[in-house]
């Protein structure tokens, strides 16, 4: 998991298509254009500080470099989510340099604020789902017919929700804040293995930790230090999943310096202890082994 995301697609064509089950994400950024389609149950979503409950049949649209976060708050949900570099479609569609919708959520309210027809969202709709389909499948051809329909997509979102540029260089603007957490996420993603406080980020940021703290809770729905952990959290987890180094070993090398701490910060976020992962994985190897 990372918050800076640099995304790899081993096919070499640059786009994913995924359905999640009660996702939980951080909030994070990258260059793609992310599309999320919910399809059963309820889910809450951040996009640049606008917060929504998203529905069944909502659609959520993040560009390059907005800030989002996915947070299942105790419901149920599958949601079908699309990424894809913006290289893909250029050569056709050539979206403009810091492209922002100006309505990133497609619910309810939107719909109606907008004047959209029940047809106009299915259309919609039906192109995420092609999508989804032809990329699970990857019969012959796939990738023309995919192009095809995420331009079709891509169409139908810049004839129906307006557009407005985000100035993210000027820090006394809202894309201004957007920028500075992006860069505090970044330093935190390379950074979370050692003693980093909020002032180290603020320092790093040029600006004050008090500014910074308020900005960042804002954007990203938790304050640092709880971020913090939760990054330091999910490497942990990794690595009991992926390495056979001791517990302890593990956690000193994710940025904890106190055993104590880290089981009680790992317990309270993913409510079972680390050595319970680990008990669940060698069981997972060796059954009999561990049953005698």
């Amino acid at each position: 998991m990372v918050y800076h995301e640099n995304r790899e697609y081993k096919s070499g064509f640059p786009i994913h298509a995924t359905v999640f089950k009660n996702i939980n994400f951080l909030a994070h950024w990258h260059s793609e254009i992310e599309i999320a389609l919910v399809c059963e149950g309820n889910l809450t979503m951040s996009i640049n500080c606008e917060t929504k409950v998203l529905e069944k049949g909502d659609i959520a649209i993040c560009t390059g470099g907005d800030i989002h976060y996915y947070d299942k708050k105790n419901t149920d949900s599958t949601v079908l989510i699309i990424v894809f570099r913006p290289e893909l479609i250029d050569k056709i569609v050539k979206l403009p340099s810091g492209l922002h919708f100006s309505y990133p959520f497609i619910d309810k309210s939107t719909i109606s604020g907008l004047g959209l027809s029940v047809n106009d969202i299915d259309e919609m709709k039906a192109c995420i789902n092609y999508i989804y389909r032809e990329i699970q499948r990857q019969d012959t051809h796939y990738q023309i017919l995919v192009a095809s329909r995420l331009i079709e997509l891509i169409g139908l979102f810049l004839r129906h929700l307006p557009q407005q540029p985000i100035e993210r260089d000027n820090y006394d603007t809202a894309g201004g804040s957007i920028r500075l957490i992006q860069k505090a996420i970044k330093f935190i993603e390379h950074n979370y293995l050692y003693s980093i406080s909020l002032q180290d980020v603020s320092n790093h940021l040029g600006i004050s930790p008090a500014y910074f703290s308020k900005i960042f809770n804002k954007i990203t729905g938790q304050n640092f230090k709880a971020y913090l952990n939760t990054i330091r959290i999910e490497k942990v987890n990794n690595l009991l999943k992926s390495s056979p180094d001791p517990i302890i070993d593990i956690a000193y090398g994710c940025g904890f310096n106190s055993i104590r701490t880290f089981n009680r910060v790992y317990k309270s976020i993913k409510g079972y202890s680390p050595s319970d992962i680990r008990l669940s994985i060698m069981k997972q190897k060796d059954p009999l082994r561990i049953n005698m």
